[in-house]
């Protein structure tokens, strides 16, 4: 069986955007350029450190401003092939998985990351044919401006996978619209216990819910004793 891995990311397209209606700042030039400091800096690194390569990496762009994004992506080194931003991904997908049996679709907000173990645990895990979904419920929490990390859990993370048939993703499941991690948990699901995902809170995502839900990260001392390791195991220090 020929199994595909696609690590997907809504780069700006979560919402119905379009010139005549922002209701977002996400097709601006100050929101995009920030954002690509933020993927380059810690989600980038994190896809290029996979110690497995065998994936594809799909930043879906809403088409609006994807000629800002491509101005902004030219002020970093090039990307790998198997990084692409796009305002088709359902055609980069389906080129990419045609040929296959299976298809594993990961979810990863374009500003978090994944341990560089992430993609080989997928390629050595046993897949439950009842339990066609993955949920990584563990990982750790990391605020850059302070450098104080922490662990992290949550019973409906926006770190998963989605197992298909390719055939059954071809023919229908594509279509569908893209899950939202807070009800993930309700569908039949495998809990992943390892810590594989870092959430990176920077400027313009420390929400009010990340201090009620772990205040320590906000403040100036380190909660666990080998945070330097863990740092440098996600390849931040």
């Amino acid at each position: 069986m020929k199994t595909r891995y696609i690590i997907y990311s809504r780069f700006n397209s979560d919402i119905g955007l379009s010139k005549q209606f922002h209701v977002s700042d996400s097709l601006s030039e100050k929101w995009i350029a920030y954002r690509l400091l933020i993927f380059n800096l810690y989600t980038r690194r994190s896809l290029e450190a996979q110690t497995n390569q065998d994936f594809l990496s799909v930043l879906n762009v809403h088409p609006d401003s994807m000629s800002i994004v491509e101005a902004e992506l030219k002020k970093y080194p090039p990307l790998p092939p198997h990084i692409v931003f796009t305002s088709d991904k359902n055609q980069t997908i389906e080129t990419y998985i045609r040929d296959a049996d299976q298809l594993y679709l990961c979810n990863l907000d374009s500003d978090d990351m994944y341990h560089p173990s992430f993609v080989q645990f997928l390629h050595e895990h046993p897949t439950q044919k009842d339990k066609p979904l993955l949920l990584l419920k563990n990982g750790y929490i990391l605020n850059t401006n302070t450098h104080v990390v922490n662990h992290y859990y949550s019973p409906s993370p926006p770190f998963f996978a989605e197992i298909f048939d390719v055939k059954d993703y071809l023919s229908y499941a594509r279509f569908y619209p893209p899950l939202a991690h807070g009800y993930m948990e309700r569908f039949n699901h495998e809990t992943i216990t390892q810590r594989l995902f870092m959430i990176i809170l920077h400027d313009r995502n420390t929400w009010p819910n990340y201090r009620r839900e772990v205040p320590k990260v906000f403040e100036t001392n380190q909660i666990l004793p080998d945070w330097q390791e863990v740092l440098k195991d996600y390849h931040l220090i």
